[in-house]
């Protein structure tokens, strides 16, 4: 979901008049911006905060709130009136004398069962009661929908100092436990808690790619809050879709070179203090961004043959990814700090090595989430429960029996499905779904996601449908515009339960953004079958000559591809100056598919 952040200060008191934000929610609206985040530096009037929020809300938007002033009873009354979804709460110390207004709104948001996000903001001062957030969390015995470490920046005012910077000794302090923390502790009190932090997940912080938006009080944006770069515009006297636009021009040029090395970077380009990465030369290691997970297909035989797919799996396939070259992975991943990665394939669970697999996670002690059809999940329950896998991703493409089995072209796919995900969810693993933009099940899709709320889903994930493989030649499967219309509208009749899960919602838009987190490499590394260490998950499509782990170490690899993405995004800007498509129409993926398939021995020989 694209995201507008705006920052409430009293120095500008016109700055919440509805009469300005009116347009600018509207034209927001138009570029698919449909979440809103409120912070309030200083006390707003009842009445004024009253009527913004109720325009905001009106206008579709998901409304999150953090409100660090008093809370009187005009204010508690405007908070249960109005449509928030999630009310944010910032913790600059654990200790009760300084955190008691925050530990009395705990109270209040839970007795009117309101949902809360939770932000600790790391500083020197602070960074020892770090160690203290799982109790701390258990003796108040309300978990937070979403959790957020971070390290304090100029996004806080006049608490930011730069003095406070946690220091390089405290985070070899911190890396050890956050990842434990992470992988260990919200599952365990609440299933629905998104964790972030700024050292762990780049997610969190999608300005990169234009995505969400920061207006400071005035109505200036910055293409990086972080960064010195003039200011995009300003959206109480230029239109957004302007603003929107530069900043997006902006953001191609943001380059290390540009940042304040070793400042507010940490997240963007983290390079661990491992032994491996110092026998390797620094200028070329320092341009690395390294992945923050795996996503490895593990085999290309699959008992369905779905008519979308992009990579042609079917039941007669036999390729798969050598146990061997799998451990080796997993092992120089764990020395550059990966610990988390995605079983994907075809169908994982008919690698013939898979339980060997679950056991190599464990001993390693990785996080790892399964995607699957469901039709084997029956078939490991003891070997997950032994792995300590806990993380489940099904693909269903239909409402019904009907659409999703003729989809899938397995009779009874559909009631097998269902059956594993009520079991996933019954045992109490973390539960998604995948769907994706289909014209059989598209009149479905609402009550595609009526059955999610059912089973009490904790995430879902709809993409379209790229036409390559076996969805190549086949018109079938592009929506009408019609139908591409009506998605927004769709996602918002179920807002008020995506709100309260981790939602992934594709949506055709003209202007299509290239970014991507592949591309930017600051998601998952892909890995596929024959062992190739992939610039994304797609490559298995080109059948490139990228280098594979049985030959290479990782760090060796990662170089090789990121002085090949280096090319790629050079030609790219080239072509599309603020990576954004405004007169041809194409997808990221066929994209990427389209130019790699043609000019990649320039990459390659370069």
């Amino acid at each position: 979901m694209r995201k507008i952040r705006f920052i409430y200060q009293k120095e500008y008191p016109e700055s919440l008049d509805v009469n300005k934000w009116k347009k600018i929610l509207e034209e927001a609206s138009s570029l698919n911006f449909n979440s809103f985040s409120l912070k309030i530096l200083d006390n707003i009037e009842d009445k004024k905060l009253k009527e913004f929020l109720d325009l905001v809300s009106n206008h579709n938007f998901l409304i999150e709130l953090e409100d660090n002033s008093p809370w009187n009873e005009g204010k508690r009354k405007v908070f249960i009136e109005s449509n928030v979804h999630l009310f944010w709460l910032t913790f600059y110390s654990l200790k009760e004398n300084k955190s008691q207004e925050n530990l009395e709104k705990i109270n209040y948001l839970r007795s009117k069962s309101l949902p809360i996000g939770f932000r600790y903001i790391l500083t020197k001062e602070n960074f020892n009661e770090v160690f203290d957030l799982p109790g701390f969390l258990k003796n108040i015995r309300y978990c937070p929908r979403q959790f957020i470490l971070e390290e304090i920046s100029p996004l806080e005012g006049k608490n930011f100092n730069k003095k406070l910077l946690i220091e390089p000794k405290q985070l070899k302090l911190y890396f050890p436990f956050i990842k434990k923390y992470i992988l260990g502790f919200p599952h365990r009190l609440n299933p629905n808690a998104k964790i972030y932090s700024n050292y762990q997940d780049t997610e969190y912080y999608p300005f990169i790619s234009g995505e969400e938006i920061i207006i400071e009080g005035n109505g200036d944006v910055h293409p990086f809050p972080f960064l010195n770069f003039k200011k995009a515009g300003n959206v109480f006297s230029d239109s957004i879709l302007k603003v929107h636009e530069r900043l997006n021009e902006e953001l191609n040029e943001l380059t290390l070179e540009k940042a304040e090395k070793g400042k507010f970077l940490n997240w963007f380009s983290v390079i661990s203090d491992c032994p491996k990465l110092k026998e390797t030369n620094f200028q070329d290691i320092n341009r690395v961004i390294l992945p923050d997970s795996f996503n490895i297909l593990m085999t290309n035989k699959c008992n369905f043959k779905c008519d979308f797919c992009e990579f042609d799996c079917k039941p007669e396939d036999t390729e798969a990814i050598d146990i061997k070259d799998f451990e080796k992975l997993l092992k120089e991943g764990k020395q550059l700090g990966i610990s988390r990665l995605i079983f994907d394939g075809g169908e994982p669970l008919l690698h013939p090595d898979i339980k060997k697999a679950f056991k190599i996670v464990k001993d390693l002690d990785y996080s790892a989430t399964i995607l699957t059809n469901g039709w084997h999940f029956k078939d490991f329950l003891e070997d997950y429960k032994k792995a300590n896998i806990n993380n489940f991703i099904f693909g269903l493409y239909g409402a019904s029996s009907k659409s999703h089995d003729k989809i899938v072209d397995k009779e009874g796919a559909f009631d097998k499905c269902v059956s594993a995900i009520k079991l996933s969810k019954e045992l109490g693993y973390l539960t998604g779904l995948h769907t994706v933009l289909h014209p059989l099940s598209f009149h479905e899709l609402d009550k595609f996601f009526d059955l999610a709320e059912e089973w009490k889903i904790d995430y879902i994930m709809i993409s379209s449908i790229t036409p390559v493989g076996r969805a190549k030649n086949n018109q079938n499967l592009v929506l009408s515009e019609d139908q591409k219309k009506k998605i927004s509208k769709i996602y918002q009749n179920h807002h008020d339960f995506l709100s309260k899960i981790t939602f992934q919602g594709y949506q055709p838009q003209p202007g299509q953004n290239l970014s991507c987190k592949y591309l930017n490499r600051s998601g998952p590394l892909g890995v596929y079958w024959n062992g190739s260490i992939a610039l994304c998950s797609m490559l298995p499509l080109l059948n490139l000559p990228f280098l594979k782990i049985k030959d290479h170490n990782l760090i060796g690899s990662l170089i090789f591809m990121n002085k090949i993405n280096e090319l790629f995004q050079t030609d790219r800007k080239k072509e599309f100056s603020a990576w954004c498509l405004k007169t041809k129409k194409s997808e990221h993926c066929l994209y990427c598919h389209e130019k790699l398939s043609k000019k990649i021995g320039k990459y390659i020989s370069s």
